[in-house]
């Protein structure tokens, strides 16, 4: 079994799409969210990918159909 961890950052239903693009760094001046230049320079083990939020909506409902089955198959249950 492979499993991958992700952030990622939700806003409101009707945030502008301009807001949305200046998180994900898609301004189209390079100023904005994960794709800005000192995020770019932090040493960490995670990789900055960024996206549209149709993508991120589609890994959110991938993983959790997946986790949701494999609970299910598993028998895991919450106390």
């Amino acid at each position: 079994m492979v499993l991958e961890s992700w952030y990622g950052a939700f806003v409101p239903a009707g945030t502008p799409t301009a807001v949305i693009a200046y998180l994900n760094g898609r301004d189209g001046q390079g100023h904005g969210g994960i794709r800005r230049p000192a995020t770019a320079e932090l040493q960490t083990a995670t990789e900055p990918v960024g996206g549209s939020a149709e993508e991120f909506g589609r890994v959110v409902r991938a993983d959790s159909a997946k986790y949701a089955r494999l609970a299910k198959e598993l028998s895991i249950r919450i106390n």
